[in-house]
């Protein structure tokens, strides 16, 4: 049975690329990245706001992955869809003490 993988990531800016998209093509892009989670048989496990709290990151979040292999298909999905364009962040990935 494959261990389940953790990804901690967190945003620190959104670079002038995605500050000039419109709403729409935001929420068409956020679309694609749950699909491409969703696909992979990962989840957000939880995502929250930090900008009110931390002059040095916007928001964070842990993801779940039932594998590492399916942690390293939605990185190569993120990747071909070309999401770093959008994005300054950082993430690790790390498996359950207790598992």
């Amino acid at each position: 049975m494959a261990q389940k993988v953790y990804k901690f990531w967190r945003i620190k800016r959104w670079t002038e690329v995605w500050n000039q998209l419109p709403e729409e093509e935001k929420g068409r892009i956020f679309g694609e990245v749950k699909k491409n989670l969703e696909a992979v048989g990962g989840e957000w496990m939880l995502r929250c706001r930090s900008y009110w709290a931390n002059d040095d990151y916007l928001s964070w979040g842990i993801n779940v992955y039932p594998s590492l292999e399916a942690a390293m298909e939605d990185g190569e999905n993120l990747r071909k869809m070309g999401f770093w364009r959008y994005v300054e962040s950082e993430s690790m990935l790390g498996v359950a003490r207790d598992e």
